[in-house]
This record gives C-alpha cells, structure tokens and sequence, in this order.
C-alpha cells in the first residue's frame, strides 16, 4: 500500500481550457503553472511543474472564477495524481 504525501504549493497558472469533468460539484481545467513555490511545512512535488502543462480540479465556487482561458491566477494547490492538481484556494 502506498501513502500520499502532504503537500502544498503556492502556484500561478494560466487556465488554457476547461475540459469535461464527471465529478458532480468539480470543474477540470487544463492549465500551464507559471510558477510555484513552497507553502512551509508541506512538501513541494510541483517544484518541476513550471512550465509544464496540467490537469486542474477545481470546486465549483472556485472554478466559476477562474475558468476563462487565457485567465492568469493564483492560488494553493495540490498534487492528486500524476499531472493532477487540486486547487485548495485563490490566492488574496
């Protein structure tokens, strides 16, 4: 059995597509991480990110605000899977 590792990052992205979601109450963004930096006291796995394209999963009440390709924002995020982020929260 394998554990998940805690981890959070501070990201910015820009939303490049919303793609079909079959989640009830969760929207799947395709998005490009522009940057990412450490949250203390989690681990970072999206270090390697930048530049790189990924699968976003986003609540709805937070994804109705973000979900405009070409959107740049920011917010914590996580690491769920391989090329899978969930967002945590928008940044301030």
């Amino acid at each position: 059995m394998v554990s998940a590792v805690e981890n959070r990052s501070m990201v910015t992205v820009v939303t490049l597509a919303v793609d079909p979601s079959d989640t009830p109450h969760w929207q799947r963004l395709r998005v490009r991480i522009d940057d990412a930096i450490p949250v203390e006291g989690y681990a970072h796995l999206l270090a390697d990110a930048v530049g790189r394209e990924l699968s976003a999963l986003a609540p709805d009440d937070l994804a109705r605000l973000i979900a405009v390709p070409g959107s740049t924002w920011a917010g914590e995020a996580e690491l769920v899977a391989p090329a899978t982020i969930r967002l945590r929260a928008l940044a301030d």
